[in-house]
């Protein structure tokens, strides 16, 4: 716990030094930027080439859209978005960050007309990418199927969360894989059949359980039938 402690610590203190540099380097945008900088969770260094994307809250929906809204992560691990004009005073999104060897995070922001954001740090553990075969009873592969993964978030009243909910397609095979890595704990699985326009029943492999500290795991599901 105090090495935790410390390791935020650190992450605070970098984040301030390069929020002022972001500031200077930005000078006639600051009030119209979202500002923020991405740290791994166990070392507390700078995590660089994270993907950063804006949408809109689907509950609280502005009326421009918000996505095509990205920007990436640099040596510091800060990033810089310019915030979109919106005639709502008041809009309230949501920010995604995804790496290719962290688990991603959403992070709730707030905003009204003419107020910088300058986003608390955010910590990303390492992650876990998951990867199997869609198969039925008979032994014979689901193509381009939908794999859809969803974890329960811990606390949905946090500003920070897990991302919670990730689609593939199966390819030749039956084969799927994480675009990006996962966090740990318990995602249910859901295979959709577009092809045959309904959801498969899951016979074997419904939950998918990824350990703390897995880099990688493979996971089959068995569903009842691809050819009815």
């Amino acid at each position: 716990m105090r090495r935790y402690f410390w390791i935020v610590a650190i992450a605070a203190c970098q984040w301030s030094c390069s929020h002022k540099d972001a500031q200077e380097a930005l000078p006639n945008q600051a009030s119209r930027m979202i500002i923020g900088h991405v740290f791994d969770k166990n070392s507390g260094k700078p995590v660089e080439n994270a993907c950063i994307s804006l949408r809109a809250d689907p509950l609280h929906q502005a009326k421009r859209s918000l996505s095509g809204m990205t920007a990436k992560t640099d040596s510091d691990g800060r990033f810089a978005l310019k915030r979109p004009y919106t005639q709502k005073t008041h809009v309230r999104s949501i920010l995604t960050i995804r790496h290719d060897v962290h688990a991603g995070k959403e992070v709730k922001v707030e905003w009204h007309d003419n107020t910088s954001i300058d986003l608390a740090p955010i910590m990303l553990p390492k992650g876990c990418m998951v990867s199997g075969r869609v198969i039925d009873l008979k032994g014979r592969p689901s193509w381009f199927d939908d794999v859809v993964l969803k974890k329960t978030p811990v606390d949905v009243t946090s500003r920070v969360t897990d991302i919670s909910e990730v689609v593939m397609v199966t390819r030749s095979e039956g084969k799927y894989a994480t675009r990006y890595p996962l966090s740990s704990g318990v995602w249910s699985i859901e295979i959709v059949s577009d092809l045959h326009n309904r959801r498969l029943t899951v016979q074997n492999g419904e939950r998918v359980v990824i350990p703390v500290n897995t880099r990688s795991l493979r996971h089959d599901v068995v569903v009842d039938s691809v050819g009815n």
